[in-house]
């Protein structure tokens, strides 16, 4: 009897130890150098698991965290690519979460015009209504070889959105998650739900009731189900802007939604106002030197405060 105790505090040490992906995203661009691309990745976590703990000094120093696992050549390459390690960007000690970034350099195979790369392992945070405590995968594809359109390789899609989209329950009318989409190379952008366990490892389809606009890369979603965080697994891919099925990368985001209860009546979100930037507006910075500005927003709730997290 003794034993079988052991046995099951152990087991519930090990789900809660284990328990604390938040998700991430892989995209690429060429450099220079026709035989590399430039590999820049962003991964979410509790941050209360080992080698996740960031604090305000990792910001401002840029301290590597040395976070956990690898990306690793699932086709047309071989080995593991680099150690997932990262500099922290954000993140909350209440909520029990951080969120961080890199890039690297990438050597490209000589003999492939296709690769595939991708993370996994175990296992989700257990909080997800669905899919809480499974296993996790990302897979991204890319071809390598030159366009003849533009005379370098292509550049992967990339997305802006947060780790994390809050959305108040019970409030009438959809609710829409804009992915926040662009190519560097101006060639057409569709979002497609993730599937297979390849792409979504043990949370595909994690996401009841919300519905995938591929063409503007939007989600609509109704909150009137259960609160809670939800798992988001979706592949972003460009394709050419000439016509064409076949994209040419596909890039894995995954996030997290989360649907709160709240006594405040269902007003408009908060919104940014000047001197913010526009939304997509250029800003050129020389290499080297420390860009300053102003982020302004308004809460549209009335004697309401919002603290946000230094993002650096």
């Amino acid at each position: 009897m003794l034993l079988y105790h052991l046995v099951v505090i152990l087991l519930s040490i090990w789900s809660c130890l284990g328990s604390h992906f938040r998700g991430g995203i892989f995209t690429w661009t060429p450099t220079d150098n026709q035989s590399q691309i430039e590999i820049s990745y962003r991964v979410s976590w509790r941050r209360s698991a080992g080698g996740h703990l960031c604090s305000n000094s990792d910001i401002v120093s840029g301290q590597l965290l040395t976070g956990e696992g690898s990306l690793e050549c699932l086709q047309g390459c071989s080995g593991t690519m680099t150690p997932l390690s990262y500099h922290c960007t954000d993140f909350s000690e209440s909520e029990d979460w951080t969120t961080g970034i890199r890039t690297f350099i990438y050597n490209l195979p000589t003999s492939s015009q296709d690769i595939a790369f991708g993370f996994s392992s175990c296992c989700w945070i257990d909080s997800l209504r669905m899919g809480g405590g499974a296993s996790w995968k990302l897979q991204a594809k890319a071809k390598v070889v030159k366009r003849v359109d533009t005379g370098r390789i292509n550049s992967s899609p990339i997305t802006s959105i947060s780790p994390i989209v809050r959305i108040q329950y019970g409030c009438a009318g959809i609710n829409t998650i804009n992915l926040l989409v662009s190519d560097p190379d101006n060639d057409v952008v569709r979002c497609r739900w993730s599937t297979g366990q390849d792409e979504c490892g043990g949370i595909c389809s994690s996401f009841p009731g919300a519905i995938m606009n591929e063409e503007n890369c939007t989600i609509s979603y109704q909150a009137n189900n259960n609160i809670g965080y939800y798992g988001v697994t979706v592949q972003v891919e460009d394709f050419p802007s000439t016509g064409g099925t076949v994209p040419y990368s596909s890039v894995p985001l995954q996030f997290l939604v989360e649907v709160y209860s709240t006594n405040q009546s269902c007003y408009r979100l908060p919104e940014f106002i000047a001197p913010t930037k526009a939304d997509r507006e250029n800003v050129y910075v020389n290499s080297g030197t420390t860009y300053v500005d102003k982020i302004v927003a308004i809460s549209n709730v009335p004697n309401k405060r919002y603290y946000m997290i230094p993002s650096y």
